[in-house]
């Protein structure tokens, strides 16, 4: 009896993560600092603005938020569930968290703009928010 009980809940969950990764891109290895002169980088010494987001099925929370052009970002993300990335693309950020995970990525965004987050497995699934860089 025991075997089985143990076997379903390996069946589940092997199932749980074959379905949250349907949106046919691979999981990203975690995110590491782009090359200078441009997007994410390794930012200089001084402040740094901190942001805590939380990421569930499937949203962000909080889905925006703004930062000064220039400005040293730490963005901790938080993992309530299943299987996640935090990514924006055009400035070299991308963080993969396992369910439960907690996680930190530093950034500066240099150009001001509008950049769009995602989930990757799960932007089809409305798992997207906006940075504002002003």
């Amino acid at each position: 009896m025991a075997r089985k009980v143990v076997l379903s809940v390996f069946v589940l969950a092997a199932l749980a993560l074959v379905a949250c990764g349907g949106g046919g891109e691979e999981p990203a290895a975690p995110a590491a600092p782009a090359p200078a002169g441009g997007g994410a980088q390794a930012a200089p010494a001084g402040d740094v603005r901190e942001i805590t987001v939380e990421a569930t099925s499937f949203k962000f929370t909080p889905s925006s938020f703004s930062v000064k052009a220039g400005e040293r970002v730490r963005v901790t993300v938080i993992n309530r569930d299943i299987f996640h990335t935090f990514t924006i693309r055009d400035l070299g950020v991308d963080l993969s968290l396992q369910g439960g995970q907690t996680g930190t990525v530093e950034f500066v965004a240099d150009k001001a703009g509008t950049y769009e987050i995602i989930c990757k497995p799960h932007v089809r699934l409305g798992m997207v928010g906006t940075l504002e860089v002003n």
